[in-house]
């Protein structure tokens, strides 16, 4: 037999290494694996605002589920992506300062593209209970009348002017208020009072606007709101420049009403003596029948 050259010899030993089970193995191993991807962006709940900074956070469900990279921080468009994973069960968790964590389990399938949208809420914060101690102060009900009294330019009546006067009706009162007329309506002889403009003002009883000519409804008079005898004092203000802010707005005027304050009666003492004499009168009568 011949001898083969030596350099076919060497070729041949070289192909026959290439052919081994173990360097075949190598080859296919060495082929580059393209996983699954978890592609994600997170959100503001109430706005919808993309959250940046966003701590994300992939961790396997079982032993031998290795996550390359695990923690990711979201972009400024609120994205994150968590590529080359390999098929399993996963926990994806979000967490941001002042905000609630939101967790979510994945399941990843070979080769598989997962989209996410998360969202996350704010954060309610524990703070300690507030006390609130409220003292109500007992206020004047004519608080700043005397003061307006001293310094507007309108016209006040007092309760010693009211006696003086002995009205039946507070029309009866205002007759004396320069520019003041009066219309009688209506069955109770009630009376609507103007201005020289003829403009109806707006009336106020004890700090609360009663009327206001532009309300709708049926009219009713100015004596129709409170008995003459229980007027402590009135304010009269014609036009608008000089009603104060509290009693406007209104272009024509205001006319304010202060009630009397109620005066409390004397306690009401139960007394047993007339009781007695009422049943000793009772039992008399029926001895004198029988």
């Amino acid at each position: 037999m011949s001898r083969l050259p030596s350099r076919i010899l060497v070729a041949l030993t070289a192909l026959a290494a290439f052919a081994e089970p173990g360097h075949t193995q190598q080859r296919r191993s060495a082929a580059p694996l393209r996983g699954s991807v978890v592609i994600g962006s997170i959100f503001d709940h109430e706005t919808g605002e993309a959250l940046a900074d966003v701590q994300v956070t992939l961790e396997g469900t079982r032993a031998g589920i290795e996550v390359e990279g695990r923690t990711r921080l979201t972009d400024e468009g609120g994205h994150f992506a968590f590529p080359g994973l390999p098929p399993g069960t996963y926990v994806l968790r979000a967490s941001f300062v002042g905000r609630l964590t939101r967790v979510d389990t994945l399941r990843i399938e070979p080769d598989a593209d997962v989209r996410v949208a998360i969202t996350l809420a704010v954060s309610p914060l524990d703070l300690e209970p507030i006390v609130v101690t409220v003292h109500r102060a007992r206020r004047d009900p004519m608080h700043g009348y005397d003061e307006r009294r001293l310094h507007n330019q309108g016209t006040f009546i007092t309760r010693d002017e009211i006696e003086q006067r002995n009205p039946l009706r507070v029309s009866d009162i205002l007759r004396s208020v320069p520019g003041a007329r009066f219309e009688r309506i209506g069955p109770t002889g009630s009376y609507i009072m103007r201005f020289e403009s003829d403009c109806r003002p707006v009336i106020w009883v004890d700090g609360n606007r009663v009327f206001d000519p532009s309300w709708n409804g049926t009219p009713y008079g100015i004596d129709d709101l409170v008995p003459a005898e229980q007027v402590e004092a009135i304010e009269v203000y014609r036009g608008s420049g000089n009603v104060p802010i509290q009693f406007g707005p209104t272009s024509c005027g205001a006319v304010v009403i202060w009630t009397r304050p109620a005066v409390p009666g004397p306690p009401h003492t139960f007394r047993w003596r007339p009781v007695f004499i009422g049943l000793g009168l009772v039992g008399l009568g029926l001895l004198l029948v029988h």
